[in-house]
């Protein structure tokens, strides 16, 4: 009986396709591993695989970097082909890489299709998973989205921010870390210590807040977190502040982005990365010149509107009531470097544009009176009415003018001397401690007097008071009624003689008037 014949030997190629990392983040390379390992009995010559990775390279680049221990690799139009022999118990080995786009632009799914030759566990249809044509790994992608509650805000104010972290990917974002910049903002306010996260941890150190946490897919972690404004604003005036979320796979890879030059936009990575709250208002000063005025002085006022920000404000307005220095002053002129200023008495109005980091000034000039008729004080108001400012309607900062300015007399007039006296006149004043004869002590003025009395006439003469050496005799004393006017200080009228023509006729007439009288006596007798 004739002896079997040997089994016809066969070969058998093993494919196994793999990815390192398994799970890549869009801006990583990914290398691929294809390995060939012939476990039949027998060669296996003219062997080959294709590699259809159009399910990758929409969202990556191939690299253009395929190598094989043995055999031929070529890349054509998405298809990555290897072919040669495979021995019994070789293993050849290919690899080649792609780089994940940033952001990924495809269906955020990586999924290859390798099909490889007759006798192998990846044959057409085949449905081991070694071939890695199953399950095809997604792609993490991270929506960052910074907000403020406000766009501008007060000094004192608080500013509430949000960022929110969305996983909008196909496969989890393991190890997610995000870094907020506040320097731009702590120039201005202070941090609350506040911060909150839905999920992962976060914490704050050296003007940056820190959060890292685990983000599934199609899930969401929200950050919260304050500050509050200085009062004053010595800053910049602008709160700036950035978030940046490093590993790539989000829209604010950073670094976060500086501060703005003025007038300039605020710089942004992507969308939600950046915030801008600009802090309102200007800061208003007002000084004059001399500091001390005195009497018959000129005075000169300054208003100085500095805008220390990067924010500009068209359609400024400030207003000076000075009803407390008319009183005692007389308006001179007034002018502006920029601007429109205008006078109305007793309100003087400015109007214009202040540009980001720029100066205004307003300069008046007021005479005070010799003496002041008011109350001897110079008291101006300086309303901010737009933008806010730290001379806001019922504002008390001094540099505001709220506080009165005391005027001197000035050393003539302190003296008696004034511009109608005459060089080398007395004067002597009137001591306190010794009253003045016939006259009455004149009490400080008061606020509300009351009505002024009306005068008394006089029915009497007064008696003529003992004035001593260096007195000033008082007002004439009135007339008395139907009386000659003889009183102190009033000279006595001059004696010019009788009257020649009434004393003759008088004498004519009293001797016609006798001589018949005259007559008859001697005819008697």
């Amino acid at each position: 009986m004739p002896a079997p014949a040997d089994a016809e030997a066969e070969a058998r190629v093993e494919i196994t396709k793999t990815a390192s990392p398994a799970l890549a983040k869009p801006g990583q390379k990914i290398t691929y591993t294809v390995e060939l390992r012939n476990t039949g009995d027998a060669d296996r010559p003219d062997f080959g695989f294709t590699d259809d990775l159009s399910g990758v390279l929409d969202d990556a680049d191939f690299d253009h970097d395929a190598s094989a221990t043995s055999g031929t690799v070529s890349f054509t139009e998405s298809r990555l082909t290897w072919s040669g022999d495979v021995a019994i118990g070789q293993t050849v080995t290919i690899t080649y890489g792609v780089t994940v786009n940033d952001p990924p632009a495809g269906d955020m799914r990586l999924s290859g299709e390798l099909v490889g030759g007759e006798g192998s566990n990846c044959e057409a249809g085949s449905t081991d998973p070694a071939c890695g044509n199953l399950d095809a790994p997604g792609l993490p992608l991270l929506y960052v989205l910074m907000t403020a509650d406000r766009e501008t805000v007060d000094p004192g104010q608080v500013v509430a921010y949000t960022v929110t972290v969305g996983n909008v990917g196909t496969a989890a974002y393991p190890g997610a870390a995000l870094t907020g910049e506040l320097s731009g903002v702590l120039d201005d306010a202070i941090y609350n210590g506040d911060a909150r996260a839905t999920g992962g941890t976060v914490s704050y150190g050296a003007s940056k807040l820190a959060w890292t946490g685990d983000i599934p897919a199609g899930e969401t972690v929200t950050i919260t977190y304050s500050a509050t404004v200085n009062t004053p604003d010595t800053g910049d005036r602008v709160l700036d502040s950035a978030v940046q979320a490093r590993g790539g796979g989000t829209n604010c890879p950073g670094p976060a982005p500086g501060p703005a030059r003025p007038g300039e936009p605020l710089p942004v990575t992507g969308l939600g990365c950046a915030q801008r709250v600009a802090v309102e208002g200007v800061t208003i000063s007002r000084t004059l010149a001399p500091e001390e005025p005195e009497a018959g002085d000129t005075v000169t006022y300054t208003i100085t509107v500095t805008n220390p920000g990067r924010i500009a404000y068209p359609g400024a307005r400030l207003t000076d009531d000075l009803s407390g220095v008319l009183d005692d002053a007389v308006f001179g002129d007034v002018e502006a470097s920029s601007g429109t200023v205008s006078y109305a008495e007793p309100v003087l109005d400015w109007r214009g544009d202040i540009p980001a980091e720029s100066t205004v000034t307003i300069t008046y000039r007021v005479t005070v009176g010799d003496p002041p008729p008011g109350d001897s004080a110079l008291r101006d108001e300086v309303v901010g009415v737009e933008p806010e400012s730290n001379c806001s309607a019922g504002s008390t900062d001094p540099d505001c003018g709220t506080e009165p300015v005391g005027i001197a007399p000035t050393p003539a007039s302190a003296s008696g001397a004034g511009p109608d006296r005459e060089p080398g006149a007395a004067t002597d004043p009137v001591p306190e401690s010794a009253p003045i004869p016939g006259r009455e002590p004149v009490s400080p003025p008061v606020s509300d007097p009351g009505p002024i009395p009306s005068p008394t006439r006089v029915t009497g003469r007064s008696p003529a008071p003992p004035y001593g050496p260096g007195w000033e005799r008082p007002l004439p004393i009135p007339c008395p009624v139907g009386g000659p006017c003889a009183g102190p200080g009033r000279p006595a009228l001059p004696f010019t003689g009788l009257p020649l023509g009434p004393v003759l006729a008088g004498f004519l007439l009293l001797g016609l008037g006798l001589a018949p009288r005259l007559c008859h006596r001697r005819g008697t007798s």
